[in-house]
């Protein structure tokens, strides 16, 4: 005779934490309906029991008493996903588990599948935990792909797109003319045509300073679409150069011969005390 799985009832929301921030809370409800999906254990049982036995091993880091309130819940849920999509089974759980943690016991959401699988409840979430950009991604597609599942009728609309990731630049434009200017005014012929090509080489096509030590002047192919660099050493690759630094760049490899080092035999610079070259204007290049 197989065992029964039985829904412990919902409790009522525990208070966060002393030092947690206080949830937001989703007020507006009128959304929710009813599901066709019921997800009392009925999904679960057809896993094989070995899948069951591990999915029953896992303990999120939620109060046990609040576990054992909707782990039915969650279980089926993913269980009920996996019959129609491909879903890593532990990893769902992983993120389903705090997920309907903080729908049922925070936003006080019934354990029902149309009310806590759906794309409102999964942005709010998203938007409400502190979680990596990178991460957010990947939370919100297991989500959705559970949704999907389970509550389709409730997940008619599109959700919105992650913003990307603006990025800073490492040098403001001022300070880069201002290492145009370093660089064009060293002492001597060799002197700039070296720090031409450090700072056409690393800010143009991100070369490190030993990739710049081992480019010979046959790595490098100038044509009417741009210029493009074979680099060499432990990350072989091409990269094609900026515009903006290309006349610089070809400047500083004019005068060299076939097979030999662009930047020459010496090759060493002086460094910090963690053993990184400070920055563009900190370099004494050799004689």
């Amino acid at each position: 005779m197989k065992q029964q799985i039985l829904i412990t009832p919902a409790h009522e929301p525990r208070p966060t934490h002393e030092h947690a921030a206080e949830p937001a809370r989703i007020d507006d409800i009128s959304y929710i309906t009813d599901t066709s999906v019921i997800l009392d254990g009925r999904h679960t049982r057809r896993l094989p029991k070995e899948v069951v036995a591990s999915l029953m091993r896992y303990t999120p880091e939620i109060p046990e008493r609040d576990w054992a309130a909707i782990r039915v819940f969650v279980l089926d849920a993913v269980a009920a996903a996996a019959e129609t999509a491909s879903i890593d089974l532990d990893r769902a759980v992983k993120i389903a588990a705090p997920f309907v943690h903080w729908a049922v016991n925070h936003q006080s959401l019934p354990p029902v599948a149309g009310a806590v699988f759906n794309r409102r409840v999964i942005d709010a979430y998203c938007e409400s935990r502190n979680i990596a950009n990178g991460s957010v991604a990947s939370y919100r597609s297991v989500l959705l792909k559970l949704a999907d599942q389970v509550a389709p009728a409730e997940n008619p609309e599109l959700m919105r797109p992650i913003p990307r990731r603006s990025i800073k630049d490492p040098y403001t434009r001022g300070e880069v003319e201002g290492f145009r200017a370093w660089a064009c005014g060293q002492r001597t012929e060799l002197r700039t045509r070296k720090a031409k090509l450090l700072l056409a080489g690393a800010a143009g096509a991100g070369l490190w300073p030993a990739e710049l030590g081992d480019l010979q002047v046959e790595d490098v192919t100038a044509s009417s679409s741009g210029v493009t660099i074979r680099v060499r050493g432990r990350a072989p690759r091409e990269v094609t150069l900026l515009a903006e630094w290309e006349e610089m760049f070809l400047e500083a490899i004019a005068g060299c011969e076939a097979g030999e080092r662009a930047w020459g035999d010496q090759r060493t610079a002086p460094k910090n005390k963690n053993g990184r070259p400070r920055d563009f204007g900190q370099w004494a290049l050799l004689k």
